[in-house]
């Protein structure tokens, strides 16, 4: 079993004076709620963590590394995160230096290569989806053998290619909801969380990241 401390930094920083907290749509971060409870159904221990809600982003990182001792560190990023991501993945590095640091998400998948260049902190990164491809990793499978990886090898850095989509959904349970701040997620007017009832999209659209992700498929959970 492994110790799995997941982070969804907070996007407060990008918008600077608009306070995201009020602009009518705070969503949980889906992606990583899926890969922590994938994590905890194969028994690893997870702790998940929504930076949004936080008034003091490192110090409640730094108790949370304090406490429950992490072997590995994931953090997801979207472009505009990528900057504040990259400044957590510094400071674990120095609270936690035995850790091994992951990020995932849109930019890293789309560029791998180019984040492991312009965060050395990070010492593996996931490209694509992340359910089984993290649970290889935490359960230390040999780098070299996983699929849909960049990282560090004698300086350089390797690719293993892209992992195959996951095809049959039902087999990913529900997001660990219970490590999540749900009342505080908001859809203007309501206070409210969607699900995913499905994944991807057939169409490529300039300005959306699914195509990177999901390769333009579309798969779906049955209706059950």
């Amino acid at each position: 079993m492994s110790r799995v401390f997941l982070i969804s930094t907070s996007y407060q920083h990008v918008y600077q004076r608009i306070n995201v907290m009020k602009s009518g749509v705070v969503q949980p971060p889906l992606g990583l709620a899926y890969i922590a409870a994938f994590l905890k159904q194969r028994g690893h221990a997870v702790n998940l963590f929504d930076g949004m809600f936080s008034r003091d982003l490192f110090k409640d990182i730094e108790t949370r590394l304090a406490d429950f001792q992490p072997d590995f560190v994931g953090i997801t990023a979207t472009t505009p995160e990528v900057k504040n991501a990259s400044h957590i993945a510094a400071f674990i590095r120095r609270m936690r230096p035995d850790a091994t640091i992951v990020m995932g998400g849109s930019h890293v998948s789309a560029l791998p290569e180019r984040t492991m260049v312009e965060i050395p902190e990070v010492d593996i990164v996931v490209v694509g989806e992340g359910e089984i491809t993290m649970s290889e990793i935490v359960e230390r499978k040999k780098w070299e053998e996983i699929l849909g990886i960049c990282y560090r090898r004698d300086g350089k850095i390797i690719s293993n290619g892209l992992r195959p989509l996951v095809e049959d959904l039902d087999s990913i349970p529900f997001p660990l909801w219970e490590q999540l701040p749900v009342k505080k997620y908001s859809y203007f007017p309501e206070n409210c969380i969607g699900i995913s009832g499905g994944r991807g999209c057939p169409y490529r659209c300039s300005f959306c990241a699914s195509a990177v992700i999901n390769r333009c498929r579309y798969r779906t959970r049955s209706p059950g």
